[in-house]
């Protein structure tokens, strides 16, 4: 008899007759042991063999530290680049207008892969620009190109990325060419390009003249003269204008215009044509510059090479120059219209034409954005007059099929909406896939039916996208080519011949690592927003539905996904996504806590419930029935007091952000981390600590955007922004004009009030600042609005006091939803007084005229005031102002010059408001039990402030201040060669043109407000000057 384990093992009867058996379980037991710690060893192998991703020795040494660490903080600096093939069909949309590679650089091919700097270009992607300066060059690559039903081609390498729509998931996702397959439906950006391109340095009748002479033009090199031949009247009396000279053609009714030797270099010189035949014909760089001339050319190729069937609605273009007809077929997905383009044979002597034809709501918008100036043609869109089009072109592959499930498993109906539902909504579609038009019915549906809003946002997401679903119909192999691999920032894409192309890094590899070599790990992600734990969970998602995670899969489990909830069964352990707020965290069970932005966490929220959480085993029962078998046996004399078992801690937290201030929260942790890696005591519970500060220098080269570094470094006076930003380094925030330190020293702690809000109180007073901007680009600025509490009982005493208790700052949203949300700060909070910038006052106008405020019977209007003044000329602004401010009538707004005077005097006052806390920031809400309680009880309009859920919206707003204390704190002042002042951000922030970059306007929104609270506080202070002054605060 014998025991195992020898301390307190179960007894094994009869060992001789199991020998055999169990030796050879031990040597495959042991083969296995080897082989996990190979595995374990080698985490780059181990990566690539399940998910296919290759692992840089930076990341290699992180996830090795998050696996053997009990608490790992990672401190990074930014930093990004899939290969295109380099030939002049090769179409990129930059901010100076649309060109093919070619036109924009010419690349070393003899040298091998290397990178090659050039001038800084912004590609298009979409939604907006994304900056890039430096390219990989890479010669003889294996390519493929791949040719869709419409007529639309791109080549690339193996690897290169392409967004493609996923129909069983009904989801767009990013695929290499290596996994495309015919029958895949990729997706065609059919989005109308944000024209960011300076002036044209040609005429719009030049471009005109230029898109005639491509079209009906002939050179001749003999005589060396241009001439144009055509039947229609427009075209002849235009060439006439031009110089040209007008004689009867001898075919039939046509006329031929020729122009003069001087005209005619001039012509080639100016659009620096080369000499060639009509089956090389192109568009010239020269027309590509601006959206107008770009439109006359076109407008001249279809006036000459354009025409018109089906009684005008269906135009076509037909060439000989497979360049041309590809530039044409390109440029007009510029102007949000899909055209299919198709190869003829013909008899002729070229032996091919190309075709193009645009056909129903394509066809309408080709008459609206671009048209015919010949009169017979353009009447043509005439037949869209009272005419319904079928939409049923435009589908959306399997998209019926995903919401009719929908609504089958996951809505439960009352009988009037399941009548609504089959009458009204589904009985008119019978085909297989529906369009956007028909999903956006089924979207108003599921919101009236309250359906699961994560499918909500789902759906809106893809029709905010507007993809055109193009079917790839052959992949080509072409061999070798040379390439070109652009470096744009992570997480940005860029746009080529219509196709999204992007730039991946690889994330979330440890949360994999984790479960496959700790069976049972429970791991919980967390964030500062949900969106923010989701993010990194999809991106989980992302690696292992990957087709070279084929190994992987065979780990994972049951997948679900809620509101509330993300959860994914994972090797007898589980990933969790959660919101962080109310008691579901307190009753998760997990060992592993991954935050995601640490730096904008609520320390009230990691230490009372996140670090307590991890201090708790997670194994208690197992350690309570092992300390019961051990008290016995000692109690026996078996086992002595120092035999007891030492148990492990297995619970990690890992916290991931970039570098902040010495004053923060997330400085005091990490100082923490620091401070117990360097000690010489072991800490009690046997917990091990790892540190990542990752700098821009240990980052392989080509990862990095080199151009940024050397612009950094050259600037003094950015220095310690590109510390913190770049090189992952704490700075005290001693030289910013705005102190981040007293920033936070005037932040309201955690559980006292006023705290952040979501609905005002009716006791109270706000002041609104308004900063609107009214570009829908996503990488625009934001438009901001701020709202402070005003201290009434300071107010009494003398004093200027308020709280910032409301923020809102958003891009890529049309002015309508900045309306909306302005409603709903208008029914929830009791607004005393407005102050907007002066550029924007249309759009308190605009906000009058709108439906939400006419239905209240409301007008707000604007009095004159000129708060910038100084002595007895304030004086007199103030008392004006007194007598013409009226809360009754609404009159409670003005409008404020930014002046240089008035941006010196507003920041000089910000200043002095934090310097000496006359300005104070909302407590958290999460934070607060009776706080959170009330706002998540809050009957909030989500679809006046733009949310899904209550939660996110309450979210928003801790996050947005943190962004308006981040923005100030980064403004840099600077004296002009005037002697002026200037406020701005640096030059390397303000060099990201990426929908993500840090912007100002929430900065400028509070220093705003706090000019208005100063002039509401100067404008109460008046005497009255007679009994009937219409100056009344009054409480609502």
């Amino acid at each position: 008899m014998w025991y195992d384990p020898p301390k307190y093992g179960k007894p094994i009867q009869d060992i001789n007759k199991s020998l055999l058996e169990i030796k050879g379980e031990m040597e495959e037991k042991e083969a296995r042991i080897t082989l996990a710690k190979f595995l374990y060893r080698n985490l780059g192998l181990t990566a690539e063999l399940l998910t296919g991703v290759k692992l840089y020795p930076d990341q290699i040494i992180n996830i090795k530290g998050m696996l053997n660490s009990n608490y790992t903080m990672c401190v990074w600096g930014r930093g990004l680049g899939k290969t295109i093939v380099f030939n002049d069909l090769q179409l990129l949309i930059t901010d100076k207008g649309p060109c093919s590679l070619t036109s924009l650089f010419s690349p070393d091919f003899s040298k091998g892969d290397h990178w090659h700097n050039i001038n800084p270009i912004k590609l298009w992607n979409g939604h907006g620009y994304a900056t890039t300066d430096k390219i990989l060059v890479q010669p003889k690559k294996a390519c493929s190109r791949l040719k869709t039903k419409m007529g639309y081609s791109l080549e690339g390498s193996s690897v290169h990325k392409i967004k493609v729509w996923d129909s069983e998931k009904c989801e767009v996702v990013w695929k290499t060419y290596d996994k495309l397959k015919s029958g895949d439906f990729v997706c065609i950006d059919r989005n109308p390009v944000n024209w960011n391109s300076s002036s044209s340095t040609i005429s719009k009748d030049q471009a005109y003249f230029c898109g005639l002479a491509i079209g009906d033009g002939c050179y001749s090199e003999k005589a060396n003269y241009l001439s144009v031949t055509s039947m229609d009247k427009e075209i002849i009396d235009f060439c006439a204008k031009s110089g040209g000279k007008v004689f009867k053609s001898k075919i039939g009714k046509a006329y031929k215009i020729n122009f003069s030797k001087e005209f005619t270099s001039q012509f080639l010189k100016l659009h620096n044509f080369e000499k060639s035949k009509s089956y090389n014909k192109y568009i010239p760089d020269s027309v590509l510059s601006s959206k107008e001339t770009l439109t006359e050319c076109l407008k001249g190729l279809f006036d000459t090479d354009g025409g018109i069937e089906n009684y005008g609605g269906t135009v076509s273009f037909s060439s000989t120059s497979k360049k041309l007809a590809h530039q044409v077929h390109v440029f007009l997905l510029m102007y949000g219209i899909v055209s299919k383009m198709k190869e003829k044979k013909t008899s002729s002597p070229f032996g091919k034409t190309w075709i193009i034809n645009i056909s129903g709501q394509n066809a309408k918008r080709f008459y609206e954005e671009i048209g015919f100036n010949i009169e017979r043609k353009q009447n043509g869109q005439n037949y869209f007059k009272n005419k319904i089009l079928n939409t049923n072109v435009d589908i959306i592959p399997n998209i019926k099929k995903y919401c009719q499930e929908a609504i089958k498993s996951k809505i439960r109906l009352k009988k009037e909406e399941s009548i609504e539902w089959r009458q009204n909504i589904r009985r008119k579609e019978n085909q297989k896939d529906i369009s956007y038009q028909t999903l956006i019915k089924y979207v108003d549906f599921f919101k009236k039916v309250d359906a699961d809003k994560l499918e909500i946002e789902k759906l809106n997401n893809l029709i905010l996208n507007n993809f055109f679903f193009d079917k790839i119909v052959d992949i080509e192999d072409i061999g070798e080519q040379n390439c070109i691999d652009f470096n744009v920032p992570d997480g940005e894409m860029y746009w080529g011949n219509g196709f999204i192309n992007h730039n991946t890094f690889s994330s979330a590899m440890y949360c994999i690592l984790q479960t496959i070599f700790f069976p049972g790990s429970n791991i919980l992600i967390a964030g500062p927003t949900f969106r923010t734990a989701r993010f990194i969970f999809n991106h989980i998602e992302k690696i292992c539905d990957s087709q070279d995670a084929k190994l992987l899969f065979q780990a994972m489990g049951v997948k679900s996904k809620r509101n509330d909830e993300f959860r994914w069964k994972i090797n007898e352990g589980e990933i969790v996504a959660i919101p962080l707020n109310g008691e579901k965290i307190r009753g998760f069970r997990a060992n592993i806590l991954v935050i995601d932005e640490f730096l904008l966490m609520n320390e009230e929220i990691v230490e009372k419930v996140l670090m307590p959480f991890l201090v708790a085993p997670q194994d208690i029962k197992e350690r309570q029935i092992i300390r019961a078998r051990e008290d016995e046996l000692i109690r026996r004399g078996v086992l002595k007091e120092s035999e007891r078992i030492k148990f492990e801690n297995k619970a990690k937290m890992i916290g991931l952000s970039s570098a902040s201030y010495t004053c923060e929260y997330l400085y005091k942790k990490y100082d923490e981390f620091v401070k117990q890696i360097y000690s010489d005591d072991m800490p009690e519970n046997g917990a091990k600590y790892f540190v990542s500060q990752l700098a821009w220098d240990a980052i392989p080269l080509d990862r990095i955007d080199k151009s940024i570094i050397e612009l950094a470094q050259g600037n003094e006076s950015n220095q310690a922004t590109f510390k913190r930003e770049y090189g992952a380094q704490f700075i005290d925030g001693s030289d910013s004009y705005f102190s981040m330190k007293k920033m936070i020293e005037c932040t309201i702690p955690d559980g006292e009030t006023p705290t952040l809000l979501v609905q005002g109180s009716k006791e109270k007073k706000y002041i609104l600042s308004i900063d609107p901007n009214f570009s829908n680009s996503p990488t625009a600025d934001n438009f901001a609005m701020c709202l402070i509490e005003i201290d009434e009982d300071k107010i009494n005493e003398n004093k200027i006091s308020g709280t910032v208790v409301h923020n809102y700052a958003k891009s890529g949203k049309d002015l309508k939803d900045h309306i909306k949300y302005f409603y709903y700060l208008w029914k929830n909070f009791n607004i005393e007084m407005i102050i907007i910038d002066y550029a924007g006052y249309q759009f308190l106008e605009s906000a009058n005229e709108s439906e939400y405020f006419k239905k209240d019977n409301v007008e707000i209007k604007i009095f004159e005031f000129y708060p910038e003044k100084d002595g007895s000329e304030l004086e007199q602004q103030l008392r004006m102002a007194r007598k013409n401010f009226n809360k009754e009538i609404h009159r409670i707004a003005f409008t404020q010059y930014f002046t240089t005077d008035f941006i010196r005097k507003g920041n000089e006052h910000l200043q002095g408001c934090i310097d000496y806390k006359k300005i104070w920031f909302g407590a958290g809400i999460k934070a607060d039990g009776s706080a959170f309680d009330k706002a998540i009880s809050a009957k909030v309009d989500l679809d006046l402030v733009g949310e899904t859920d209550t939660t996110e919206f309450i979210d928003s707003q801790e996050i947005l201040l943190k962004q308006m204390k981040y923005e100030c704190a980064s403004i840099e002042v600077k004296s002009t060669a005037k002697g002026t002042q200037s406020f701005d951000l640096p030059q390397i922030m303000k060099r990201d043109s990426s929908s993500t970059r840090m912007r100002r306007d929430s900065y400028t929104a509070l220093m705003l407000g706090c000019w208005g609270l100063k002039c509401y506080f100067d404008i109460v202070k008046q005497p009255e000057e007679d009994q009937n002054s219409s100056f009344q605060p009054m409480l609502i």
